[in-house]
């Protein structure tokens, strides 16, 4: 099959980034043929506030990209991964005209709500109906801080929405049953179909209890969402445990302040991401405290990847890629199960206990996110999708 992938990458490389190639390639070692077509950020980065609007909703350059691929490479099927903020109607409406079927991976709730995250002042937040009837949004400044900015993002949304009824996607991928939950009242009479994110392989057992140097271990943003000052207080309680947080991101400096006593504490900053893996290979146990209801949590994941246990909060996601391995990986506070407890456990355990743990980890990993296996759900996705009418 000819599968021509679009992405609008982002100024950084996160998360998004590495699903989108990892599915790419698996696909690719499948024997399908795919093409990733990628726009970036750069230059609505460097725009003024004007500038942006027009970039947003005036430029037509994308659509000739997308124009151009879909001539060149003749595929059977478009996978529109990303689309914000470049891509958007102008895509849509380039495949509109070449008649291509298509599917779009939902990977954050911009459908939903114009901060993509469905949280505001410390907790889910769902007064929008949709992105494109985001007047709250726009009240409460929730893209970029910036009523201006919220009120273009609106539009933006609006005018994708019109795009999307006029030539719809055969499905919305989503990943996890709790995205599908937020996504749904958006989502209209629009097929939705599970399929989780690629996660790379990382290590074919493993790394042995002695091995691991490293004790509790935080990655991702430092952010309100992210909840890290959880970690903190937790690493209060538990003095002889040593806790690593690794990233960056606004609330690093009110981290640190609050940590400064603590001499079980290392903050480091942001890895290259084979480090990050190499890392979490040698922590006792990851820990993903977030705070809001996170489509996937892919760091979760990774973790698992790596034979390393996870330990999550029960927001989004979270819960379906960890309960599997052990239903106490996810920290549920009124049934007992806090976070001190939870991390208490696995650092506790036994050596053969933990082994047969972090086998079981790997195991999750193995037969729900590795690519081949997230490779072949995607194929089936697509030929239904292809043979739909």
């Amino acid at each position: 099959m000819k599968i021509l992938m679009l992405h609008n990458d982002y100024l950084s490389m996160g998360g998004e980034y590495l699903s989108v190639r990892e599915e790419a390639e698996g696909l690719s070692s499948l024997g399908h043929d795919v093409r990733l077509e990628t726009v970036d950020n750069l230059n609505i980065a460097r725009a003024s506030p004007s500038q942006k609007i027009r970039l947003l909703l005036n430029d037509r350059s994308s659509e000739h990209r997308v124009a151009h691929a879909l001539r060149e490479f003749e595929p059977d099927i478009v996978h529109a991964q990303n689309l914000f903020p470049l891509l958007g109607a102008n895509a849509i409406n380039a495949m509109k005209k070449s008649g291509v079927p298509w599917v779009r991976t939902l990977r954050n709730y911009r459908t939903r709500c114009i901060a993509g995250t469905c949280f505001l002042a410390g907790e889910t937040c769902t007064r929008c109906p949709s992105a494109a009837r985001g007047l709250s949004g726009v009240v409460h400044k929730c893209y970029q801080g910036s009523r201006a900015a919220s009120a273009g993002a609106v539009a933006y949304a609006s005018r994708e929405r019109t795009a999307e009824h006029e030539y719809p996607p055969r499905a919305y991928i989503v990943l996890s049953r709790a995205m599908r939950e937020f996504i749904t009242p958006a989502a209209g009479d629009a097929r939705l179909v599970i399929k989780p994110n690629a996660v790379a392989p990382q290590r074919s057992r493993p790394m042995e209890r002695q091995a691991r140097d490293i004790g509790v271990l935080y990655a991702g943003r430092f952010a309100e969402e992210k909840d890290v000052s959880t970690i903190v207080r937790v690493a209060a309680q538990l003095p002889n445990v040593p806790f690593t947080l690794i990233g960056d991101g606004p609330t690093l400096n009110g981290i640190k302040a609050a940590s400064q006593r603590l001499p079980n504490v290392a903050i480091l900053g942001s890895l290259q991401h084979d480090e990050l893996m190499e890392t979490m290979a040698r922590a006792v146990v990851v820990v993903v405290p977030s705070a809001w209801a996170e489509p996937f949590g892919r760091v979760a994941a990774e973790a698992l990847a790596c034979g390393t246990p996870a330990i999550t909060s029960d927001q989004g996601g979270l819960p379906e890629i960890v309960e599997p391995v052990d239903p106490m990986l996810t920290v549920r506070p009124e049934s007992g199960n806090t976070w001190k407890t939870a991390i208490e456990r696995v650092v506790r355990m036994g050596d053969a206990e933990y082994q047969d743990l972090c086998l079981r980890a790997l195991e999750r990993w193995r037969g729900t996110y590795s690519p081949a296996v997230t490779a072949r759900r995607l194929y089936s996705i697509y030929s239904e999708a292809v043979s739909s009418s």
